[in-house]
């Protein structure tokens, strides 16, 4: 269910004024969709960034990288919604138990994002030629956020959005190249349509077909 601007603020941290220039710089995962109504996704989106940039693991990165790391894995986080849950029933409760980290793995072929559990990251580090990782605890920011929302009365019930809504870092990429592909083609004097996600999942299932 939808949760206001006060609530979203408690569940993140953020005062007014730091939330105002987050919004403005672009720093905010997820933006509301309809004008002082938040949800519990969102929140927990925005920490999660916030545990990439205060990291103090060494990976501390800059606002905006951490943001669009975030971008870049949201659709897994979504799609591992009742592994994180049931993780953060137990976590810390329990002699060895689970928990699901997200984030980005940089490969020699460049970044891919990650969301899983230990032994799947171990496993996808086998397949690839790292070169660095940068992944943080998405279990631990959701105890942090249920804890946070338990304290002001805040309900977090149906706070998972459907993944199929968000789009993979497959479809932000295009979409990315997209834009810039609008930046040149503007500076010839050339007309350009920037792909909505919809016209992006459109013409890749045209391909398929074909």
């Amino acid at each position: 269910m939808p949760i206001s601007r006060q609530q979203f603020l408690t569940l993140t941290g953020l005062d007014v004024d730091s939330h105002t220039a987050l919004k403005r710089r672009d720093q905010i995962p997820l933006m509301n969709q309809v004008e002082r109504h938040y949800t519990g996704f969102e929140a927990l989106l925005c920490n999660i960034s916030e545990r990439i940039a205060s990291s103090p693991d060494g990976h501390g990165a800059a606002r905006t990288l951490a943001t669009n790391i975030v971008r870049d894995v949201m659709q897994m986080i979504a799609q591992r919604a009742d592994d994180i849950t049931r993780t953060a029933e137990s976590f810390r409760r329990e002699e060895g138990f689970e928990v699901i980290l997200a984030g980005r793995m940089l490969t020699s072929s460049g970044p891919v994002p990650f969301c899983g559990t230990k032994a799947e990251v171990a496993q996808a580090i086998a397949s690839v030629d790292l070169l660095d990782l940068m992944l943080t605890n998405v279990t631990g920011a959701l105890v942090v956020l249920q804890l946070r929302a338990q304290r002001a009365e805040i309900d977090l019930s149906d706070m998972w959005p459907a993944p199929d809504t968000l789009p993979s870092y497959e479809e932000r990429q295009e979409a990315i190249k997209a834009r810039w592909a609008e930046v040149v083609r503007r500076g010839r004097g050339e007309s350009f349509d920037v792909p909505t996600l919809e016209m992006i999942r459109q013409r890749e299932a045209l391909n398929q077909s074909n």
